[in-house]
């Protein structure tokens, strides 16, 4: 994905790439913060609007499924986590966990 010029002057960065990373990070934040504060619902709002920002950033996916595994949600985690996973073929140690605990919540283990 390219998002044009990115321009450094001195200790400032401009360009389109910035303003876009800029509104991924403070989504996705406030995502995460709606989560931990029980605030499912504007969490999930939050998550998919830094998806649509950026439709292939594996992090976001991944904390958007955990919040709502958090949620008691776990068929709404399970295909965000997946898509997660295909993203990024590298998988940070923990985040199968996530996975793993989806699928305990829908009964789907043995």
């Amino acid at each position: 994905m390219n998002l044009g010029d990115v321009l450094v002057e001195g200790d400032d960065i401009h360009g389109g790439g910035v303003n876009v990373a800029a509104r991924l990070e403070g989504l996705a934040r406030l995502g995460w913060v709606q989560g931990f504060m029980g605030r499912f619902d504007d969490a999930a709002a939050n998550f998919e609007r830094a998806v649509e920002i950026v439709p292939r950033n594996a992090e976001v996916y991944y904390t958007y499924g955990e919040t709502m595994n958090r949620a008691g949600n776990p068929a709404r985690a399970l295909p965000v986590l997946e898509m997660a996973f295909s993203i990024d073929t590298f998988v940070p140690p923990g985040w199968q966990f996530a996975k793993g605990h989806s699928y305990v919540l829908l009964g789907r283990y043995e």
